[in-house]
């Protein structure tokens, strides 16, 4: 009997490039977009535990990315590399400002606080909790 090999959930260096490609540009969902790709590939941390990063998450004197509630219910401190400083850096002064203030302005209830990635709702915070 052949045994059967299982195909893998991870990216490809090709599906990293393609990501970032999309991320190119200066609006505020570009900067947005790099800050999570760069996050991504630098920590390779899951998709929820980045939209659930808190502005004191990071750490950036001591170049720090800290992930709670992350697989198993763990909280871990990640290098925040440097390519990932620059991202992050700029989407939280040109990015974050505007996403907040464009989603305001359109009439849509922000919940941002200390949220990273802010949410559109407390609902969407819950069903993005592990």
């Amino acid at each position: 009997m052949k045994k059967s090999q299982a195909t893998t959930k991870s990216a490809t260096l090709d599906d990293i490039r393609a990501l970032e490609a999309g991320c190119a540009g200066e609006r505020p969902l570009d900067l947005r977009d790099r800050a999570i790709v760069s996050i991504l590939k630098t920590t390779a941390a899951r998709n929820s535990s980045v939209r659930l990063l808190r502005l004191e998450d990071l750490d950036f004197e001591r170049a720090l990315i800290r992930f709670r509630r992350g697989k198993g219910g763990k909280t871990l401190d990640v290098a925040l590399q440097p390519e990932s400083r620059v991202a992050i850096s700029a989407y939280l002064e040109r990015g974050r400002p505007l996403l907040v203030e464009h989603a305001r302005a359109a009439g849509m209830r922000v919940i941002a606080g200390s949220a990273v990635m802010p949410a559109r709702s407390s609902a969407e915070v819950e069903r993005l909790r592990p």
